[in-house]
């Protein structure tokens, strides 16, 4: 574990091998909900068109333009979500070179 540090800082408990190890985590996690949300978001699309819908439906399903492009809109924003901690530091990071 690292050193607390004066107070006004920031306090880090984890060594960096464990971090990484977390946000590999977290990514797999990300991966699996737009995979689940995607399959929800088929399986929604084919019960609205059709009134049912079977394994074999959802498994040979295709988006046409208009889903793909709300899917695609949905993963960006998974993926903006799960990486602002790490885009926001490295805008401060960014800041405070500049300012160097």
């Amino acid at each position: 574990m690292s050193d607390f540090h004066a107070k006004g800082e920031t306090k880090f408990f984890f060594e960096p091998k464990t971090i990484d190890i977390t946000l590999a985590m977290i990514l797999a996690l990300g991966t699996e909900i737009s995979a689940l949300s995607e399959k929800l978001d088929t399986v929604i699309d084919l019960l609205a068109t059709n009134g049912s819908t079977s394994l074999n439906d959802v498994e040979n399903f295709v988006p046409n333009p208009e889903q793909q492009a709300r899917r695609d809109a949905a993963r960006k924003l998974l993926v903006e979500t799960l990486l602002a901690p790490f885009q926001q530091e490295a805008d401060t990071l960014a800041e405070s070179a500049s300012r160097k």
